[in-house]
């Protein structure tokens, strides 16, 4: 018997879950369907992000957590995923398309969608106090790190 992990930290737009019932030996359908219970987001337009850098969840569903790397105490970030997102598509591909997406311009506002990456602070005053380019995010961010 597989002991159960002691908690998976949930995080998404609409709040956070401790989802506390799946052992290091449940499949990763396992915990989509957690998910899907906390969040009602379907497990195929999850989009699972785990780690320093973060980096998506994908794989057989039926891989164990351990063999995803998955272990109690760790921090899953949760986005519901476009029409156009395939599980197991590389995350450094949807990246790059997410970080060059502009939803709409209206009068003096544009919208920018910012990778939930650890750095979208940064990104974001890049964004604002750079003319609507993140440029600089990693000189902001490393500036902060060295004060």
């Amino acid at each position: 018997d597989f002991l159960p992990l002691k908690r998976l930290r949930l995080q998404w737009s609409n709040g956070n879950h401790l989802i506390s019932s799946l052992t290091v030996a449940s499949a990763f359908l396992e915990l989509q369907e957690e998910i899907q219970k906390a969040t009602g987001v379907q497990p195929a337009r999850q989009r699972i992000k785990t780690g320093f850098p973060l980096k998506c969840l994908s794989g057989d569903v039926l891989k164990p957590l351990w063999a995803l790397g998955v272990d109690s105490g760790d921090r899953l970030i949760v986005e519901e995923a476009d029409d156009d997102f395939k599980i197991g598509e590389s995350s450094k591909s949807r990246d790059t398309k997410s970080s060059q997406k502009v939803d709409r311009v209206e009068s003096r506002i544009k919208r920018k969608i910012i990778d939930a990456d650890n750095s979208c602070l940064f990104g974001s005053i890049s964004f604002v106090l750079e003319g609507y380019t993140l440029s600089r995010t990693a000189e902001l961010r490393s500036l902060a790190a060295d004060r």
